[in-house]
């Protein structure tokens, strides 16, 4: 019961870019980034991903979870993809011949049913999907499979294997840079390269809808519209330390996934992209990702990255490492 009753004390200065994280694991500065880099994606024709292995998308292709349905669960998807496939990342550097189905993936519905940081099929934070996964673990796919809906919301929790051996964790989460818009184009690179994928959240304009092809460049006409956030009684406290920062969110209404970069030459300019991993199935774009101008902040892309690392000594990743340490 304490731990549903966690308050949201602890996050305030990051949410309000009053306090900046300080992450040593990410002092890259001085090393080099290659023009081009993706995890896995369907422009670079690489399916050699745990992501497709026995998961059946929403529209019943072999895709893991990529299509919302009529759920407002994209920033569940987001969160969930980035811990999936940086324990991906990080068992292959660990286990280069690991055997591993992709069987047991963590769930994306533990989070749309049982998150007291989040809002079920109404929306949520990919930052509080990281809070989530660090304070309580998600059950698996095969123990809690998505549904699209959330029944009478957040407390409907179907999952019933609370067992902390059989849940994954995250060890780590916040926004790349330290807190919310702290971050850059460069150090959202230098993330995805050194770690994997990140969420990151966007406007997306209606246009977006229709992209099939090509790098998406299309500006939403409120863009940079930003919601007034309340510097007092937030847990019934005032937080004085936020009175002269940062005092509004930018508006973002779709979380999505950076899975890497690139450039290409267009009308004679070379044009800098993200390579995007969308949450609207494997039919929409190319084979459900396309590509956003990069280093503008396009929608909102670059105002707030965020990382969710894996736990490898909770849960069930745990049972696995010891299974490949041998």
């Amino acid at each position: 019961a304490a731990v549903f009753n966690s308050t949201y004390d602890a996050e305030t200065p990051r949410l309000y870019a009053c306090e900046k994280d300080i992450d040593p694991r990410d002092n890259y500065s001085e090393l080099a980034l290659p023009r081009q880099w993706s995890w896995g994606d369907a422009f670079n024709g690489d399916s050699d991903d745990f992501q497709t292995f026995g998961q059946g998308e929403h529209n019943g292709e072999l895709v893991f979870h990529s299509f919302t349905g009529q759920c407002g669960s994209c920033y569940a998807m987001a969160g969930i993809y980035v811990l999936t496939k940086r324990i991906e990342i990080l068992l292959r550097k660990l286990y280069p011949d690991i055997d591993w189905d992709g069987t047991r993936l963590p769930s994306v519905q533990d989070i749309i049913e049982c998150s007291p940081f989040n809002q079920g099929c109404f929306g949520g934070f990919p930052f509080l999907v990281g809070k989530h996964l660090t304070e309580l673990g998600v059950a698996t796919e095969t123990e809690s499979p998505y549904r699209m809906f959330n029944g009478d919301g957040v407390t409907a929790c179907s999952a019933t294997e609370m067992d902390p051996t059989k849940r994954w964790y995250a060890s780590s989460y916040g926004y790349v840079g330290g807190c919310y818009e702290c971050t850059t184009e460069l150090e959202i690179m230098r993330e995805v390269y050194h770690h994997g994928p990140v969420a990151v959240a966007i406007d997306a304009p209606q246009s977006l809808f229709n992209y099939s092809s090509g790098v998406y460049d299309d500006e939403p006409t409120n863009h940079g519209t930003t919601c007034d956030i309340p510097l007092s009684n937030l847990n019934g406290k005032h937080h004085t330390f936020c009175t002269t920062c940062y005092t509004g969110w930018e508006y973002t209404n779709h979380a999505i996934s950076i899975v890497g970069w690139g450039e290409e030459e267009i009308d004679g300019v070379n044009t800098k992209y993200w390579i995007c991993r969308n949450t609207w199935g494997s039919s929409w774009g190319v084979g459900g990702y396309f590509k956003m101008k990069r280093g503008v902040n396009l929608c909102g892309i670059e105002s707030q990255a965020v990382y969710i690392d894996p736990d490898l000594t909770r849960g069930i990743a745990t049972n696995m490492v010891r299974l490949n340490a041998k």
